[in-house]
């Protein structure tokens, strides 16, 4: 029997029309089941989606001998059975290398390398075929196409039995061709394709929704010109899967195997035990290039983008490639990951990874979100300067020994006060941060910051976030902040930030005095406009209005442009109470 590569790699790699069709014709029969939906992973239980793109019960358990809710996780006694309440079958997880998926279509689809051969039946031209195909040309009997012209989509001279994907498939068979046409598209198995959002993913995901579209179309008798507008949408979405896939498939049949030997331990090892240094990293690339590694290439394209926030193309496609392989043996317990510099840099992380406490892959890790104590504390966390975490968590960090790296904190509350966290928090346990972000977001309870002002780990911050609910919004005193500066010298930011930073107030110090910047998203800015009984605009306008007369040397709302009543009102009021001082955005009627 063939193996999943001999009958998949011919589909998408060869460019013989012979190996194509014998291809397409055995993954008919042997598909493990069809996509019917283009989710991947639940987010909160971060098990497959059944039906979806990594589906343990078409491609196979995610863990050795267990089904994925548990009712069989006996071993290799219940190898082999189906579990009866999730429908996946006990056995070995290398089974997601080798199992398969197709997505039906309901109308039939033309494979790029089978052209050709349409065409030939057909008596036309290559490039007619897709235009009689896609509804956009008629084939006559002579074999020649007359196109159709824009106005005539709607009082079609011609017939409709003489064009579209039927009229070709009828043609085909008519001559005992009709394999020519592709009626399922097979779908990697979910072990070739990587657990962050791979590149095949997209395009099989694009895929599935474009054919449950025209299939509810087609239940609905949608009108002609939108079935075929359909269809040929749904053609583009294939041809993407083809090339996508050939393109993925072509690295990865293609991957040097990069010798493991002791120069490259020194190497990497060199890496780990000097994460902050960039010269390391660039001989390492070096090495990794000379050797055919593709991450020496995203090495060196990070290292020379390392200003930027966002990852370029290439380094974004070699990412979604080797995910698995770069962040091994954390792939599975960390989520929210980013990478600097070619290595792991940021991630959130939670108890289950524990059993990878001391591995070397952490000490590149610069911002490490998490709430165990014990993955703050491991000794391989060389690079970490950044930490998230909740109040409990910091208390019982502080309270065992100082964090002396840590310049740049993150504390989630649940409270404000939180109960017991200032007496153990102190600046003797945090001698480095400079940056402190306090995030409570709940709209219940006190919301006093006093406790906090005025504390000797206050008074060694240069910047200070304070993130709140909106509905907090009335509580809002810009005034009474304006006094943090002078008892706080080294403070050169305060911002006061509601609802996940949809709205925020900016106090900044410069040279010519105290500055503040409001900034509005263009979603606040709609909720303002559609709440029949608006309360952020009037709460805005009140805590600025309040401001004495000179305490600020300008006023700057660092916003998209504003529309609607609400805010017009607010910047009239704005402009009275600061004149020249205050720059505002456009202000516009909403289309």
């Amino acid at each position: 029997m063939a193996t999943t590569s001999e009958l998949l790699e011919p589909f998408f790699l060869s460019d013989d029309p012979e190996a194509v069709l014998a291809a397409s014709r055995a993954i008919a029969t042997l598909s493990s089941g069809e996509l019917t939906t283009a989710e991947r992973c639940n987010p909160r239980t971060r098990k497959p989606e059944n039906g979806g793109l990594f589906c343990a019960r078409i491609f196979g358990p995610v863990e050795d001998y267990r089904c994925l809710c548990g009712y069989l996780r006996d071993g290799r006694e219940q190898a082999g059975q189906t579990c009866p309440k999730c429908g996946v079958l006990c056995g070995e997880k290398k089974l997601r290398d080798e199992r398969w998926a197709h997505v039906g279509v309901p109308w039939p689809l033309l494979h790029p390398v089978l052209a050709k051969r349409v065409a030939e039946v057909l008596e036309c031209r290559e490039k007619d075929v897709g235009l009689v195909a896609g509804f956009m040309a008629n084939l006559n009997a002579d074999g020649s196409v007359t196109k159709l012209r824009r106005d005539q989509y709607e009082g079609d001279e011609y017939t409709r039995t003489d064009r579209g994907p039927e009229f070709v498939r009828g043609r085909l068979a008519a001559r005992d061709r009709g394999d020519l046409v592709v009626s399922a598209v097979p779908v990697t198995p979910a072990g070739w394709r990587g657990s962050r959002r791979d590149l095949q993913d997209d395009a099989y995901g694009r895929l599935v929704n474009r054919r449950h579209r025209l299939a509810r179309l087609l239940q609905l008798n949608a009108p002609p010109i939108i079935l075929e507008n359909d269809y040929r949408q749904l053609q583009q979405c294939c041809t993407r899967v083809w090339t996508t896939v050939r393109a993925e498939l072509g690295a990865r049949r293609g991957r040097v195997a990069v010798p493991r030997d002791g120069q490259h331990a020194e190497l990497l090892n060199t890496v780990l035990e000097r994460p902050i240094e960039y010269g390391v990293r660039g001989v390492y690339a070096d090495w990794l290039i000379e050797h055919g590694d593709p991450r020496g290439e995203f090495i060196t394209l990070q290292l020379a983008n390392a200003g930027k926030v966002a990852m370029g193309k290439r380094e974004s496609e070699l990412l979604a490639r080797h995910y698995d392989e770069w962040i091994a043996p954390l792939a599975d317990v960390v989520d929210f990951v980013v990478f600097r510099r070619g290595f792991l840099a940021s991630c959130r992380a939670q108890k289950p990874a524990l059993p990878f406490v001391g591995d070397p892959v952490w000490s590149t890790v610069e911002h490490l979100d998490t709430e165990v104590p014990e993955l703050v504390r491991q000794p391989t966390l060389r690079a970490l300067s950044k930490l998230t975490t909740n109040a409990r968590c910091l208390a019982k960090l502080c309270a065992e020994a100082p964090l002396p790296q840590l310049t740049a904190l993150n504390v989630r509350l649940s409270r404000v006060p939180p109960r017991g966290w200032a007496e153990s928090v102190t600046a003797l346990a945090l001698p480095a941060v400079r940056e402190l972000v306090l995030l409570h977001q709940s709209a219940q309870g006190e919301s006093d910051w006093s406790w906090f002002l005025g504390t000797p780990l206050a008074r060694q911050l240069t910047s200070l976030t304070l993130a709140m609910a909106i509905e907090r919004l009335d509580q809002l005193a810009v005034s009474r902040w304006l006094p943090i500066f002078d008892a706080h010298p080294t403070l050169e930011r305060l911002a006061l930030t509601y609802d996940k930073k949809r709205l925020a107030f900016e106090l900044q110090r410069t040279a010519g005095g105290v500055e503040l910047a409001l900034t509005t998203t263009p979603s606040i800015v709609e909720q303002m406009c559609m709440m029949q009984e608006n309360t952020i605009s009037p709460a805005i306008s009140r805590a600025l209005s309040r401001i004495p007369t000179g305490a600020l040397a300008r006023v700057k709302a660092a916003s998209n442009v504003w529309y609607g009543p609400d805010l017009e009102a607010l910047a009239k009021t704005l402009r009275r109470r600061f004149k020249n001082a205050i720059t505002l955005p456009e202000l516009r009627r909403p289309e």
